[in-house]
């Protein structure tokens, strides 16, 4: 039986934005995933209500202040085993590491309203600010919106494109789906990059 691991450690911390926070909720199949993570946006809520305070999942509640993300990892499982945990993934002997990320890859355009689905979404894709603005996938590179990480059988894809305010079952299902397409039609990704993507030329744009 196949399926589908969201890999995540389970923790919070203070970032750089004003009064922002990453929480990470623990890694488990990609609908119960998608469940944990509303359940605990929805507790967030309700507990800063409780306290007389306010939390917000706003993509960009301020122009001069980081954005909110939500970034997916993603790994691919079949009989307890992922099968992304190729010892030359990186190197892309590994075929459906190669067709999944090509395929998640392509089809990003057409499928961001289900990353990026309202106006305040589209204010947080600005050069500098963490958040990817091109195309373009590297190895642990946090400029890229897509970024390797992990290695043996915690190789995962992680795609920095969603902001905090995405629908997250919308966003994992079109993830999934992009990545599945990719397999079935052996889409290959572009070459990989290094440095600074938001200097790269010619790469394909966040809308």
């Amino acid at each position: 039986m196949s399926k589908i691991g969201v890999n995540l450690d389970s923790y919070s911390k203070g970032v750089f934005g004003l009064g922002q926070h990453e929480l990470d909720v623990k890694y488990a199949e990609i609908l119960e995933m998608a469940d944990r993570h509303v359940v605990y946006k929805q507790c967030l809520k309700e507990l800063a209500d409780a306290t007389g305070v306010s939390v917000t999942f706003m993509a960009k509640p301020d122009a001069a202040q980081p954005g909110s993300s939500c970034h997916i990892h993603l790994s691919l499982w079949k009989d307890g085993h992922n099968i992304f945990a190729d010892k030359h993934a990186l190197g892309f002997t590994n075929d459906e590491f190669r067709w999944f990320l090509g395929g998640w890859m392509k089809h990003t355009p057409e499928l961001m309203v289900f990353y990026a689905p309202n106006v305040n979404s589209y204010k947080r894709y600005s050069a500098g600010s963490w958040a990817p603005t091109q195309i373009a996938w590297s190895r642990d590179n946090r400029t890229a919106p897509f970024r390797i990480l992990g290695s043996g059988k915690s190789l995962q894809i992680e795609c920095r494109l969603p902001g905090a305010n995405c629908n997250v079952y919308l966003a994992f299902a079109a993830a999934l789906a992009s990545g599945l397409d990719g397999i079935r039609n052996k889409i290959e990704p572009p070459p990989s990059l290094e440095g600074n993507i938001y200097f790269a030329k010619d790469l394909l744009t966040v809308p």
